[in-house]
């Protein structure tokens, strides 16, 4: 048929028709002509061929991601290609964005957790990167750490375990002994304050720094042994300096507010030396605080606040090793200014500490438990969230939509898709590239030990 219609082509059409009107007439004698279709080079009835899905990229542009592949480890699957996407916190850095850290959300059971334990566990695997989870409420992550021979730390009442906040560290050869002291100082004084607004639920004021500087200064000379216990009972008989500086009042305060570490429910989990320490050799490291459920929200962000102080020692020892810090309750990290401020800190100085943070939370429309719009608080956790330069979105509700596109900036597509997305699919947002839609896989081993869907569906 086809030949018979170039014949018949051939014979009505001249070589003296105009040079694209005549392209065009041979084009329509020899293969015909669309059905209603319109004039124009589009109207040709073309014969079947194959293209790629970069020559089609310009009709639907979400489709191909303009920037490059991503070294790493194979995490999953992008959706629409359904080519392997790779994936390394650290080989987004330079082109495609300016950090390593990362932001992921999404609604309850949308697969934010399934997804970035399959990512963590390719980091550990393929790349030899270290993991700590600074918080592992439910012991879902314990089960992964034990998979990969790493260590876990079990928190909470009865289980022996102590965590220092103001443990010292080991300080790095190349760096001096004096600046050294300046960051030991100051990674006390940032604890204490988280600590103290924390239990107070309100901001120090300017006599009660005072007497925690003090204090601060005093174990940097090796006058005040640096544990909250010896910092309580130093408060309750204050040296005649502090009183001459800060007054009897403030002290008296302070006392009584790190004596709730040393008496009550949290005794004996944060107020003496450390019993135990982060496992440098460790593949992953999981800190339990399933112990602590039931304990109430003041007792969570106390842990939340211990835990990343003790991490942030081991950091700034810089051993040459790069890690991946996971919070997996990432909103009770940012509980007040002076967690928030130390958070700031540790994305921003990611490179430094060849850190990667990552946060995880469930919905965006909660930061305004930080207060309103405006307020210091709330810009500082939202500057916190907009510096992970990766975002992970799930699923989410329509009225989280407002605070993922101040925050997450996501484009028209991407936010369209937020919606409905199936359960255990994201969209990754790597600095200002074309976003990604991603389905994490896991083998029948992984997937045994990350699955937490059991509980809800009965089997």
């Amino acid at each position: 048929a086809v030949a018979a219609r170039r014949r018949a082509g051939n014979a009505h059409v001249g070589d003296d028709l105009p040079s694209l009107g005549g392209r065009l007439a041979r084009r329509r004698a020899a293969w015909g002509r669309l059905r209603a279709g319109m004039w124009g080079p589009v109207g040709v009835a073309t014969p079947v061929h194959v293209t790629s899905a970069a020559r089609i990229g310009v009709l639907t542009s979400f489709c191909v991601p303009q920037a490059s592949a991503i070294p790493g480890p194979v995490i999953g699957l992008e959706v629409t290609t359904r080519a392997p996407f790779t994936f390394d916190p650290w080989g987004v850095y330079p082109h495609l964005a300016t950090s390593p850290c990362m932001l992921i959300c999404g609604l309850q059971g949308s697969g934010k957790s399934f997804g970035t334990k399959v990512t963590m566990a390719r980091l550990v695997e393929d790349l030899g990167r270290q993991v700590i989870v600074s918080s592992d409420p439910n012991g879902e992550w314990s089960a992964l750490a034990e998979g990969f021979d790493g260590q876990v730390i079990h928190l909470g009442p009865g289980t022996g375990t102590v965590i220092c906040p103001l443990d010292e560290g080991h300080r790095p050869a190349q760096v001096a002994p004096e600046d050294w002291r300046r960051a030991v100082d100051l990674r006390r004084s940032q604890a204490l304050e988280s600590i103290a607004s924390i239990l107070r639920s309100g901001a120090l004021d300017d006599e009660e720094r005072t007497v925690l500087d003090t204090a601060v200064e005093h174990m940097a000379t090796g006058a005040l042994t640096p544990t909250i216990a010896a910092l309580v009972d130093w408060l309750d008989d204050p040296p005649t300096e502090l009183t001459d500086r800060a007054g009897t009042d403030a002290p008296r305060r302070m006392s009584l507010v790190f004596t709730r570490l040393t008496r009550g429910p949290m005794a004996g989990m944060f107020d003496h030396h450390s019993t135990t320490a982060l496992d440098p050799a460790a593949p992953m490291i999981a800190i339990n605080t399933s112990g602590l459920g039931g304990a109430g929200d003041t007792v969570r962000q106390i842990a939340a606040a211990c835990t990343s102080a003790w991490i942030d020692t081991t950091l700034r020892g810089r051993d040459g090793r790069w890690r991946v810090v996971v919070c997996e309750e990432g909103w009770d990290e940012l509980r007040n200014p002076a967690q928030a401020q130390a958070m700031d800190d540790r994305i921003r100085l990611a490179g430094h500490l060849r850190c990667a943070s990552v946060l995880i939370i469930h919905e965006l429309k909660d930061v305004e438990i930080f207060g309103q719009a405006g307020s210091a608080h709330r810009g500082l956790v939202e500057r916190v969230l907009s510096k992970c330069a990766i975002k992970v979105l799930y699923r989410q509700s329509s009225d989280c939509m407002d605070a993922v596109h101040r925050i997450a900036k996501p484009t028209s597509t991407a936010a369209e898709l937020l919606l409905t997305l199936p359960q255990g699919q994201g969209i990754w947002c790597i600095g200002t590239t074309t976003p990604m839609w991603v389905q994490p896989l896991a083998g029948p081993t992984l997937a045994a030990l990350i699955n937490t869907d059991a509980g809800r569906t009965g089997r």
